[in-house]
């Protein structure tokens, strides 16, 4: 399967520093004090707005950034190898949720309907809990170690999409670039923000029950084995939920994420 890769903009480089701020301290700083420093909706949104548009690369690559052999591993970019899996992928997963916090109070902030506020306050709620989790986790079993480089991160989450069925388009391509483009859709003017949100989430959704996955098949702490287990699950019924609200208020739309999921994909 192949995996497209949106390409770098002002609005992803603004992404990029925000994701920084969550992940650059993993290893000392406590999670929810990283979330706090994350900066407020309105200003994310005006920055992200005065951007201008993403311009969307769709030259593609057969291969997943997390296969050791890939030339994106060369460098001082980081060698999938050299990290233990259990902790590439609570390096991931933490970046994984905190673009979904950032997608969900947007969403609290900005949405009109009161079903989509309050189901983004119980994914925000719900994320930082499991961001905890994964940090005493890693503050336990990795006291010691620096992030893991983003291209290494980068590949586990192209991985779990694949893993997860996603076939193209939105929910294709590196964390920053994606959450770039979701978070310009959230902010936009244009359109409705309840259809942004779901068709971003959805398969954001899609990319972290692949990656949850991976975990529960490969993981080597029986911990984080039963964290992944019951994150795959709590994303599979949230984007469940979202698929329906999407079919029955923009079925227009729900028939074009419904093809970003590849059907059959195998329960965890």
């Amino acid at each position: 399967m192949k995996v497209k890769r949106p390409a770098g903009s002002f609005r992803v480089m603004v992404i990029s520093a925000v994701i920084a701020v969550w992940t650059t301290g993993i290893a000392s700083a406590p999670v929810d004090g990283m979330l706090r420093q994350a900066t407020p909706v309105s200003t994310l949104c005006d920055v992200v707005l005065a951007g201008g548009t993403p311009a969307v690369d769709h030259t593609a690559t057969e291969q997943s950034a997390f296969d050791p052999s890939s030339p994106e591993q060369a460098g001082e970019t980081g060698n999938a190898a050299d990290y233990e899996f259990d902790l590439v992928f609570i390096d991931a997963m933490i970046g994984h949720h905190a673009g979904a916090t950032t997608m969900a109070e947007i969403a609290i902030a900005r949405s009109e309907r009161t079903e989509i506020r309050d189901f983004a306050a119980k994914i925000a709620e719900t994320s930082k809990v499991e961001i905890d989790q994964l940090r005493e986790l890693r503050t336990a079993w990795y006291p010691d170690a620096d992030p893991v480089p983003a291209n290494v991160v980068t590949g586990l989450t192209d991985e779990g999409l694949m893993t997860a069925g996603a076939a193209g388009g939105m929910g294709q391509g590196t964390m920053t670039s994606d959450l770039g483009i979701a978070v310009s859709r959230l902010c936009s003017d244009e359109g409705s923000i309840d259809l942004a949100f779901l068709s971003e989430t959805i398969p954001h959704h899609r990319g972290g029950i692949g990656m949850a996955r991976l975990a529960a098949e490969r993981g080597e702490h029986p911990e984080l084995i039963e964290i992944a287990a019951s994150i795959a699950t709590r994303l599979d019924s949230e984007a469940s939920i979202m698929s329906a609200w999407l079919a029955e208020w923009y079925p227009a739309a729900a028939t074009g994420v419904a093809d970003l999921i590849v059907e059959g994909t195998p329960a965890a």
